[in-house]
This record gives C-alpha cells, structure tokens and sequence, in this order.
C-alpha cells in the first residue's frame, strides 16, 4: 500500500481519507469527490490517494507468477484504490509467453505493433506476467466511465518510449480522461475542476516524458520514501522516512509501504 498526497498537507490528508472510508460498502454522496464532498475544492496536492505498487501483478490474473496484489487493477480501483504504480516493458508474445524486447531493439519510427511487438506490463521479467498494457489501461478508462466524480493517479516506470506510452493510452481510450493543464508547484487542480472538465488522470513517468505534454516527469513533482524493505520491522523503523528519490521541496508525496520478498511476496507480510 502507498499514499500519494501533498508533502505539507499530508497529516490532513490522511485523516480525510480515513473518515471517508472508500474501502466502506456506505454509496459516495451526490456531488462528491473522491468519496467526499470535502475534497471537492482541495487541489491535488491536498488529497490522499490510496494507491498500489505493481497494481498489475495480481494473482487472479491470467499467466501471472510470484504476484504483489490478490486482484487487479479493476477490482483494486473497485475497492478504492485512486493511485496505480505500473511497469511498461516492451514485450513479444511467444511459445513460453511473453518475452522482453529491449528497447534499443524497437527501432525510431516503428510502431513495435508492426514489428510483432507491443507494450505490455510486466514486472521486469515479462516471462513471469505481462499484460498487454492497452487491455489493463481499457479496465481503467470503463471505470472512470462508470465512475464520473473519480480523480485517479498514474505512475509508470518506464521502460518503452513516451511516445508508445502515448500511443497505449490513445489505443485504449483512456487518453480521453487524462488532466493536460498546468500542474505543478505554483498550480495544481482542483478535484472539483477535474471533475467538470473529465480530465481526471494525471499521469506520470520516472524516465522520460518528452514529447508528450500530458505525460509529466515524475521528480520534478514528487518527494518518496525508501521502497527496499525486507521485513514488516523495516518498515516500521524511523529509517523507513528518510528521504529517497525526489527533492524534499516537491509538492507531492509518495509514502512507500510494503515489504518487498521478490521474487516471493508473502502475503503474511
């Protein structure tokens, strides 16, 4: 589990989410955002968001091993998770499934579609599970769909050039719901103002985000945590906060919270 929120509203933030209790079986009122009418005119720096590493290795997924999540990312977004965490990979379907492709091997100016390649989420071993990344991006575009008063976040580790991150998007149709106004220190939405306008995902990349406007760079606007935690004991050590990736005056915030056993997550932990 992971908390995106503002770095200097975060206390707050955490406390609003726990009274709204998105993971209740209580319906959201009218008119509110996010579960709560509250967060309706809080910018996104001022919001918690619950949210998931590896959302797409889940266990009630096709071809998946060694998995981090029970159930994926529709079920998760279900239950009231607002943050995904996902691993792009360029990927080639085979006999023994998928096969990492690097990308030095996905040549400027061809879609990897036509070279019998595609974008999948896998988590760097796509042998182990992948899925196609515009089949897991379509579950998140039929939410927001049935979902209008939901504000989502996107982060992508990727491993596969932002124009083919864009082109996923576009395939899936979740390029339709994604926030391309100004974000960022000086200038962060409303949840409300999303909401009107349905532009509700802000996505981010770790790597590059170059020549895709939408697609923003991560730390340029995040601060995080460390993420390498072996036993519950780690993570609950002061050492766990110290600061990670990201400088300590971004605006947002990514709490890491979970101890890693790859390549054997246990669920006990």
């Amino acid at each position: 589990m992971l908390i995106l929120a503002g770095a200097i509203a975060l206390a707050a933030a955490i406390t609003v989410l726990a009274v709204v209790d998105p993971f209740g079986d209580e319906p959201a009122p009218d008119g509110a955002c996010n579960g709560g009418e509250q967060l309706c005119d809080r910018t996104l720096d001022e919001v918690a968001f619950a949210a998931t590493h590896n959302s797409m290795s889940a266990a009630d997924q096709p071809g998946w091993r060694f998995t981090q999540q029970e159930r994926g990312i529709g079920p998760q977004l279900e239950a009231g998770i607002r943050g995904l965490l996902i691993d792009m990979y360029y990927g080639s379907k085979t006999r023994r499934g998928v096969q990492n492709v690097p990308v030095a091997k996905v040549r400027d100016g061809h879609r990897p579609a036509r070279l019998g390649r595609d974008v999948y989420l896998c988590h760097t071993i796509c042998g182990f599970g992948a899925t196609r990344a515009s089949d897991a991006l379509r579950d998140v575009r039929d939410f927001l769909a049935e979902h209008p008063r939901e504000v989502l976040l996107i982060s992508i580790e990727d491993h596969v050039r932002p124009r083919d991150v864009a082109r996923v998007f576009e395939r899936s149709g979740l390029e339709r719901y994604v926030w391309r106004g100004p974000l960022g220190p000086d200038r962060f939405p409303t949840l409300r103002e999303m909401i009107e306008k349905d532009a509700r995902v802000v996505v981010m990349a770790e790597n590059r985000s170059s020549g895709v406007p939408w697609l923003r760079a991560q730390f340029d606007l995040v601060q995080e945590t460390p993420y390498r935690f072996g036993t519950p004991a780690e993570v609950a050590a002061e050492s766990s906060c110290r600061p990670n990736r990201g400088n300590a005056g971004l605006p947002l915030f990514l709490l890491n919270n979970w101890v890693d056993t790859s390549p054997l997550p246990s669920p006990r932990n």
